[in-house]
C-alpha cells in the first residue's frame, strides 16, 4: 500500500476516502467532456442547416437538469442557472467552430446528434448533478481557491475565459434543498 503522500494531487489514493479535491477535480472533468461535445454539434449543424440556437431545446434540457436536481435534493434554480450558462458557453463554442471554418474548411464527419451525441450529453448532466449532489451533501463545497483547478480543467478548445469564470461562479452558487 502507498503512502498517500507520494500520490499526486488527482491520483486515486488506496482507501474508500476520496479527497474532496479530487473529488471536484472528477466534477470538472465532467464538466470539460461534456463540453467537449461541441465541435461534433458545430459540425453537424453546419452540415445540415441546423440553427446554432434552439431556444426550445434549451428549455428541454434546463427542464431535465432540474427534474434531476429535486431527484439529487439540489436546489432546482441553481441548477437552472448553472446549465443556462453551460448553453451560452456552448452556443459561443459553436459560433467559433462555425467561424473557423470558413477560411479553413473541415473535412470530418461529426458524430449524429440525435443518435450520439444528445444521449451522451444527457448522460454526462446527470452525472454532473449526481457528482455535484454527491460531492454537497458530503459537507464540501467549491471554494475560490479550486478555480485555478477548474481553468486548468476545463480547457476545451474556444471556450472563452470569461465563459469559464462564469461556469465556476454558478456552479459554487449550486445549493442542496433542507
Amino acid at each position: 500500500m502507498k503512502h498517500h503522500a507520494t500520490l499526486p494531487f488527482d491520483s486515486p489514493v488506496m482507501t474508500s476516502q476520496v479527497r474532496p479535491h479530487s473529488k471536484a477535480s472528477a466534477i470538472f472533468r465532467l464538466i470539460n467532456k461534456r463540453l467537449s461535445y461541441m465541435e461534433d454539434i458545430a459540425l453537424f449543424k453546419k452540415q445540415t442547416g441546423i440553427p446554432v440556437e434552439d431556444l426550445l431545446r434549451e428549455k428541454i434540457v434546463i427542464k431535465k437538469a432540474m427534474l434531476k436536481a429535486r431527484d439529487e435534493q439540489l436546489d432546482q434554480d441553481s441548477i437552472a442557472s448553472f446549465f443556462q450558462v453551460q448553453i451560452n458557453a456552448v452556443k459561443s463554442i459553436q459560433y467559433c467552430y462555425l467561424a473557423d471554418w470558413l477560411s479553413h474548411p473541415v473535412n470530418q464527419q461529426p458524430r449524429d446528434l440525435y443518435n450520439t451525441v444528445r444521449p451522451a450529453l444527457l448522460e454526462l448532466g446527470n452525472e454532473i448533478i449526481t457528482e455535484i449532489g454527491q460531492y454537497l451533501k458530503s459537507g464540501n463545497s467549491f471554494s475560490d481557491g479550486q478555480l485555478k483547478n477548474f481553468i486548468a480543467i476545463v480547457d476545451v478548445k474556444n471556450l472563452r475565459n470569461d465563459d469559464r469564470y462564469r461556469l465556476f461562479e454558478k456552479l459554487q452558487e449550486i445549493r442542496q434543498t433542507h
